[in-house]
């Protein structure tokens, strides 16, 4: 081996001998700065996602105060207190308007989290119960809010466990 390699390095010029040397450190730099570059690629990748996830909760943290604020209210409208009508029709505005701005949240970020059948199942609940609660039972009005609720927290914990799952992962 030690015949092989003095022949061969006696056959090559000094200016091949140093490109050769020169490659031999290079290489191992070239190897770290690339693991290195595609680190920080995954790392800038999992931040965006992140502040997607931020955005979009901070969304739902909305919708989920209004529903309980709504469910506290429904409850003691369908109880026999009169004066909670008005607030209600504002919490519903206000619901209403929540609902929109997740709906462009997930417009933007949906795919990307995998929000979009979750988003829908939820929507789907307070359209079937937001606009008659108030010709509902007061039981009936606490569950149907209970499972909406349910729901928001179950999507939150789902956009939560993405960001878990890519640290983790």
């Amino acid at each position: 081996m030690k015949k092989l390699l003095i022949s061969f390095t006696s056959r090559i010029e000094q200016p091949q001998k140093f490109v050769l040397i020169s490659l031999l450190f290079i290489l191992p730099f070239a190897v770290v700065i690339y693991y290195g570059y595609s680190d920080t690629e995954e790392r800038i990748n999992f931040v965006r996602k992140e502040k997607m996830g931020v955005e979009y909760i901070q969304a739902l943290k909305s919708v989920l105060q209004n529903a309980q604020q709504d469910r506290g209210m429904s409850n003691a409208y369908l109880s026999g207190d009169a004066s909670f009508e008005e607030k209600l029709k504002k919490i519903h505005r206000q619901m209403r308007n929540d609902i929109k701005v997740v709906d462009e949240i997930e417009n933007k970020y949906g795919e990307t989290l995998k929000t979009t059948e979750k988003w829908n199942k939820i929507k789907e609940k307070w359209q079937k119960f937001g606009d008659r609660e108030l010709n509902m039972t007061p039981k009936e009005s606490f569950d149907a809010h209970t499972e909406f609720i349910g729901g928001i927290l179950s999507l939150i914990f789902h956009i939560t466990a993405i960001d878990i799952h890519v640290i983790l992962v």
